[in-house]
């Protein structure tokens, strides 16, 4: 098992409540029961006096059973505009706060390190939701079904499995689950890697047009890319010379 911190849910607040003790309710019930029974109740001047009697009861018991104030603490949701977002934000993260506490009982190294990976990917992607609560309706198979259903397959691994059983059926269950791990990282990433589709297209866009603007206005030499360039300016292989035109970058060595 590991050790490595995550956030445990969502975060949450505190604050003070007043909290009634049951005392007077059960103290002015047991009144009312024992009134009904010894004294009567036949017109509006028995009822009245029934109804005085229970209230006073009541009264006199909550004096010496005051409510009493307790904190307590409640979760804070997320309020990023977007409705969706917001609950998905707020389920993903109480998942995941379940999905920790069930890898500190996995005693399998392996299947814990990969939860472990499964947990940062999920955390990445609910933290992209909130800077982009846009793209929430991009991850919805995700939160309302994937996450879910992953969730409930290790709780049921940590069941079987903390139960000793050694039959066929038990281990190619286990085995199922540390098989489906794989895939599941792999569909996570992905589903990770697809919420900057649209920043990575920009990136590759506008390094395309300025290659191309830099070549046309002459301050590359005519075999430049921008991938050379990254290498050899690592390198140290280009070097700047000025000319009318600007700056040209040439072949240094």
């Amino acid at each position: 098992m590991t050790t490595k911190s995550v956030p445990s849910g969502p975060q949450t607040r505190t604050r003070t409540v007043q909290v009634k003790s049951p005392v007077p309710f059960y103290g002015a019930g047991a009144a009312a029961l024992l009134y009904a029974l010894l004294l009567p109740l036949y017109s509006w001047l028995h009822l009245i006096l029934f109804a005085v009697f229970t209230a006073a009861v009541f009264l006199l018991l909550e004096k010496f059973w005051p409510r009493k104030t307790i904190t307590v603490e409640e979760p804070v949701l997320p309020s990023t505009g977007n409705a969706q977002a917001d609950r998905f934000l707020y389920e993903g993260r109480l998942i995941l706060s379940r999905i920790r506490q069930i890898n500190d009982k996995i005693a399998d190294p392996e299947l814990t390190a990969e939860i472990d990976q499964l947990e940062q990917l999920t955390e990445d992607i609910l933290n992209r939701i909130e800077e982009v609560p846009g793209k929430a309706d991009h991850i919805r198979r995700f939160a309302e079904y994937y996450l879910p259903t992953v969730l409930k397959m290790l709780e049921n691994y940590v069941s079987m499995s903390g139960k000793g059983l050694t039959g066929d059926n038990v281990q190619a269950s286990l085995a199922s689950v540390e098989k489906a791990m794989d895939q599941v990282l792999v569909a996570f990433r992905r589903q990770l890697d697809s919420l900057y589709d649209e920043e990575a297209l920009d990136i590759t866009t506008d390094a395309a047009v300025l290659e191309n603007l830099l070549k046309r206005e002459g301050l590359l030499d005519p075999d430049f890319t921008m991938e050379t360039a990254a290498e050899a300016i690592k390198d140290e292989r280009y070097i700047t010379e000025p000319t009318e035109e600007g700056i040209t970058l040439t072949l240094g060595r």
